[in-house]
């Protein structure tokens, strides 16, 4: 997908498995609360396979067969937990601060976009040093009837800035997350810093696939803008 104008009106971005890394914290959780209540162990594996949609589908596809209606309980249980217990695991990926930073100097409005609910999400941005979202949306935000690829968020957040689908870029690390910008017809990036395999990602066809966030300036912007606009962007 080629960008014909001279600027990216937003950049939204995912949270978990883009900015910060919350794969291995979750599913700690996940096991920790099912391991109380008793419950046999589940598959680490199907919760690969739903990263990027809601906690509470994670924890339905962790859960064994014949288990499946006390998924509930277990997310709040897990909602009590998360991330208190677990904050030694959360870390920012390298530089997440710096990118985030490098767009906004750029006048680049910076949404976070996350399948969490709010405290959560708040929790995970509160790691990075970064303070300068123009806009923060949870599951809170936009429903839980509208989970991803569902693009509600999305859409959302692109009327609130005006933003153009062909001048907004998603950054995502998971299946749900390419097939959410693919249905909001914005420019779609994986990044590989999340849980999901790689092969499976880049068969999403995303419209650009890069190692991780931080790789965005060097790798996305020139070839979606204009020279002048890339050597301002750009050049060190």
């Amino acid at each position: 997908m080629k960008h014909e104008s001279e600027k990216i009106d937003l950049v939204i971005t995912d949270v978990g498995g883009v900015l910060v890394k919350t794969d291995e914290a979750i599913i700690t959780c996940i096991q920790r609360v099912v391991s109380e209540k008793g419950i046999p162990n589940g598959s680490v594996e199907a919760i690969h396979n739903v990263f990027g949609v809601s906690i509470q589908d994670y924890i339905r596809a962790y859960l064994p067969i014949g288990y499946e209606e006390r998924a509930d309980e277990c997310y709040r249980d897990f909602r009590r937990i998360y991330p208190s217990q677990v904050l030694h695991l959360l870390r920012p990926f390298e530089g997440v601060d710096e990118t985030l930073e490098y767009l906004k100097s750029h006048g680049i409005h910076i949404a976070a976009l996350s399948c969490m609910r709010q405290n959560e999400m708040e929790a995970n941005l509160a790691l990075l040093r970064f303070r300068g979202f123009d806009a923060k949306f949870s599951i809170d935000d936009y429903g839980e009837e509208h989970k991803r690829p569902d693009p509600e968020g999305l859409l959302r957040l692109m009327k609130t800035f005006e933003a153009r689908p062909e001048a907004t870029i998603y950054v995502g690390d998971t299946p749900s997350d390419i097939q959410m910008a693919k249905n909001a017809k914005v420019i779609s990036v994986a990044v590989t810093t999340g849980a999901i395999n790689k092969a499976l990602l880049k068969g999403e066809n995303p419209d650009y696939f890069v190692d991780s966030f931080r790789d965005i300036p060097r790798e996305v912007l020139p070839k979606l803008l204009d020279l002048s606009y890339k050597t301002r962007i750009c050049s060190p």
